[in-house]
């Protein structure tokens, strides 16, 4: 694979160059100035599917500016975090990027609703010329092809708006049901699988040492 095998140099002049906590990943990047035509037949027959069968359904895409849409949003991620035992996000979390990126544009909150009741729903952070799927979530027994829908309503949202790629928000290299699922499901949009690697360079590792006593202090308090 050369992706990998050029993102494996880069981890090598990672290590090179004394960079630490080293670590490796991925995102499935759909590159937007192609035709809306182009991209959604390049869209795994099984997404395409389900997408209809929701227009059919009738569930609608709505952006929502307001703060109210990130506490509504945090509240379905309760649901969606307990289906993998974990705890939800955080709606403190959530405002904070939310008050921070708001002014300027940088972030978008979409739900996927079917009769004024939320199925899904997705907050994305935008540069000049990439969007990213932030976070997501959905309820129990969700109309079919709600998140699969909304997904697609974003791409044509930021296409038309002069967004050159789309980010699915990193892919994840655990062997488990859930991050083959998930990893599935973004790979199903025609996206391409993009390696990454990362890393921290300690310009001063006594000073470094000290703060991280103190947090681990902090936290211990």
């Amino acid at each position: 694979n050369e992706l990998l095998d050029e993102a494996c140099l880069w981890s090598d002049f990672l290590e090179l160059n004394n960079f630490n906590e080293i670590y490796r990943y991925g995102s499935s990047v759909l590159d937007l100035t192609q035709n809306e035509d182009v991209i959604f037949s390049n869209i795994h027959s099984k997404h395409r599917n389900v997408i209809r069968r929701a227009q059919k359904e009738n569930v609608q895409i709505l952006e929502d500016t307001s703060e109210q849409g990130v506490y509504d949003f945090q509240k379905i991620t309760i649901e969606t975090y307990a289906r993998s035992n974990k705890p939800s996000l955080k709606v403190e979390y959530l405002l904070k990027y939310f008050f921070a990126l708001n002014k300027t544009n940088r972030i978008k909150v979409f739900f996927a609703k079917h009769g004024g009741i939320i199925q899904a729903g997705a907050i994305f952070i935008i540069s000049d010329n990439m969007s990213i799927y932030w976070h997501g979530g959905s309820i129990n027994n969700c109309i079919l092809g709600s998140s699969n829908l909304l997904q697609w309503e974003a791409i044509r949202y930021f296409k038309k708006n002069g967004i050159a790629r789309y980010d699915f928000g990193g892919c994840s290299f655990g062997e488990d049901e859930k991050s083959i699922s998930i990893n599935r499901f973004k790979d199903r949009f025609g996206g391409e699988l993009r390696y990454y690697f990362g890393g921290m360079l300690v310009y001063r590792p006594f000073l470094n040492a000290i703060f991280r006593a103190i947090l681990w202090l902090k936290n211990k308090i």
